[in-house]
C-alpha cells in the first residue's frame, strides 16, 4: 500500500498509511512464541496515531496490533477452512469514524500539547501500560514509532483474539 499512495493520513491525522519496514520488527516480538500467526505473513498497512497497526494477513485478513494493551485482535474466524478474504476486511479501516481511531479521546489534546505527527512518530503514555501506566493527558508523549513499539512489545506476552460481537458475550474470544 505504501508503494502506491506513500505515507497518507486520514480524518485529521488519527490514522495514516506505514512503512511496513518500521513495524515488522515490532511484529516479530508481539508474535515471538504464537503458532496462529507468523510476523512474515502479516503486512503493516495501516497505523492510528496512539500505534495501533494493522496488518493485513493472506489467511486470514485484516488484524489488529494493539501494543499499548498486548492484544492482537483476528476479525475472521482463523479456525474457519478455506476462509475467503473480502476487500472490505482490508477498508473497513478506511470508513470507520474518528472515535474509532482515538482509543483514549485524547488526539485533539496530545496535537494541541505536541503538533502534528511526523510519519516516524507515535503519541503514547509513560509510564507504558504494562508498567502501570494510565491513558491520561498528564501521561502523554510523542515518541519514534520503532523504538516505542519495541518497548511496548517485550514487556508483555500479547493475546490474540478473535472479534465477532454476535459470537461473543463482551465480543471477544482468547484464542491463543
Amino acid at each position: 500500500m505504501l508503494s502506491k499512495v506513500g505515507v497518507s493520513s486520514w480524518l485529521d491525522g488519527i490514522f495514516r498509511t506505514c512503512d511496513p519496514e518500521l513495524i515488522w520488527p515490532s511484529l516479530d516480538d508481539a508474535l515471538d512464541g504464537k503458532n496462529l500467526l507468523q510476523p512474515s505473513d502479516c503486512v503493516p498497512y495501516l497505523i492510528s496515531a496512539f500505534g495501533v497497526v494493522y496488518a493485513w494477513n493472506a489467511v486470514i485478513g485484516a488484524i489488529k496490533f494493539d501494543f499499548q494493551r498486548g492484544r492482537i485482535t483476528c476479525f475472521e474466524d482463523p479456525n474457519v477452512e478455506n476462509h475467503v478474504n473480502n476487500e472490505g476486511s482490508f477498508l473497513a479501516p478506511f470508513i470507520a469514524e474518528k472515535d474509532t481511531y482515538d482509543e483514549y479521546g485524547l488526539y485533539d489534546a496530545a496535537v494541541k500539547k505536541f503538533g502534528p505527527l511526523s510519519e516516524n512518530q507515535i503519541f503514547s503514555f509513560a509510564p507504558i501500560f504494562a508498567l502501570g501506566g494510565q491513558p491520561e493527558h498528564s501521561n502523554l508523549i510523542v515518541t519514534d514509532v520503532r523504538a516505542h513499539l519495541a518497548l511496548l512489545a517485550q514487556p508483555q506476552e500479547f493475546d490474540i483474539l478473535h472479534f465477532d460481537s454476535e459470537r461473543y458475550p463482551g465480543g471477544f474470544e482468547r484464542i491463543e
